[in-house]
């Protein structure tokens, strides 16, 4: 029999892409979705468009009264989900009528598989990926792997780091496992990075990330990082820069800081000379991650903690 899979979709102002994403959904070929959208107080039409949807019946739907983030509202989806796997889904992604299938068949061959990236393309007319799973430096900055290359087949399935946030699919069994305070997500980081810091405590819990080059989907980025960080917007570098650092301090290991902290601090260093320069909204996010720091930690020593115990 096969397991019934969650999809949570999480929408803000997402007027433009919703529609053909829902349609791809709907064009699913696995049998057994249970599919949930979570809205954080669209203010243009995107609720409009998605109640004009002929399928809004197999979809549940919650409004939320305001904004509560990216890295909350995906809670919200992963508490009601009823699947054995969990997929959290941007708006700006389009799924192949194929894809979770080719990732439930994964799932189900290996147990020690927490999350799975497919091939992520970049343009619905090439093959331009836009990710094949997260890879994390040696400075410990997290990147999207083969991101802005032709793709030529060049990653096979295998081990990564993490997956990407766009469209990753998750054994709820090992997100039960790594949450922290009821937390899947840290709600913390409202956005951003809160995919580079769940695969990281996966891999700190004993479970494994994978890359499956058969599960295929085109993600449009509606916050390009493609054409240079100047277009994304000032909130967008905040978050990302913030949660860069509440991600290491919550997850490297004192042997890593030893290892990589010489070029974890050189990058650094760079970073704050150009926010000085340049980039004034970075000094902000330098500051409220030193206020969030302490919560972090705390956060930080209930992982340690279940890994010593092995539960």
């Amino acid at each position: 029999m096969k397991p019934l899979v969650t999809i949570s979709l999480v929408t803000y102002n997402s007027e433009k892409l919703i529609r053909e994403c829902l349609d791809h959904i709907i064009e699913q070929r696995y049998p057994k979705l249970q599919a949930i959208i979570i809205d954080n107080n669209s203010t243009d039409d995107t609720l409009k468009v998605i109640s004009q949807d002929p399928y809004i019946g197999r979809f549940t739907l919650v409004q939320n009264p305001k904004n509560i983030g990216y890295s909350r509202a995906h809670n919200q989806g992963i508490r009601m989900a009823k699947g054995e796997y969990v997929i959290c889904l941007n708006p700006d992604v389009f799924l192949h009528r194929d894809f979770v299938a080719a990732q439930v068949e994964v799932m189900r061959k290996n147990p020690r598989i927490a999350a799975i990236s497919g091939k992520l393309y970049s343009d619905l007319n090439d093959k331009t990926l836009d990710s094949t799973g997260i890879s994390l430096k040696f400075s410990r900055k997290a990147v999207d792997r083969g991101q802005g290359e032709i793709d030529t087949n060049q990653y096979p399935a295998g081990r990564v780091f993490g997956a990407s946030g766009a469209a990753p699919m998750y054994r709820k069994e090992a997100l039960e496992h790594a949450k922290v305070g009821g937390e899947y997500f840290d709600e913390l980081f409202w956005m951003y990075k809160e995919d580079v810091d769940l695969s990281w405590r996966f891999n700190k819990l004993g479970w494994i990330c994978w890359y499956n080059p058969r599960a295929i989907a085109v993600h449009l980025r509606t916050v390009s990082t493609l054409k240079g960080r100047r277009r994304r917007t000032r909130r967008v570098r905040y978050y990302s820069y913030k949660n860069h650092l509440l991600t290491i301090a919550k997850n490297e290991s004192p042997k890593g800081l030893l290892w990589h902290g010489p070029a974890i601090l050189f990058l650094e260093i760079q970073k704050l000379l150009y926010a000085l320069l340049f980039e004034q909204i970075l000094i902000k996010a330098f500051l409220v991650f030193w206020i969030q720091l302490p919560q972090v930690l705390v956060k930080r020593e209930v992982i340690r903690r279940k890994k010593i115990k092995g539960t």
